[in-house]
């Protein structure tokens, strides 16, 4: 299980944009995140391959804003979740 990870998905509630990253541990990474940007929250998180992460901001280039930030339409964020949904992957709801 080496090349899984928790592809995950982090709203900045102040800018609107989310982030798309990957982390072994979630909660971590996003304690790590939220001391720069404290307007920031986890929506959700899909274990799996660590190559999705990667394909994702590939899938997605066209609404990147910087990075791994990207501003969603709601296209994109059904675009985000069918990618797992096609892939069998249940994702870890964050509320």
């Amino acid at each position: 299980k080496g090349n899984e990870k928790h592809i995950y998905l982090i709203r900045d509630t102040i800018r609107g944009f989310y982030k798309i990253g990957s982390a072994k541990n979630v909660d971590t990474r996003f304690k790590q995140l939220k001391t720069a940007n404290p307007g920031i929250e986890i929506v959700c998180s899909y274990f799996s391959k660590v190559s999705d992460e990667k394909e994702l901001h590939e899938i997605l280039e066209n609404v990147r804003v910087s990075g791994e930030w990207f501003s969603f339409s709601k296209q994109d964020w059904d675009t985000f979740h069918q990618y797992f949904a096609q892939k069998g992957v249940a994702p870890t709801i964050y509320t």
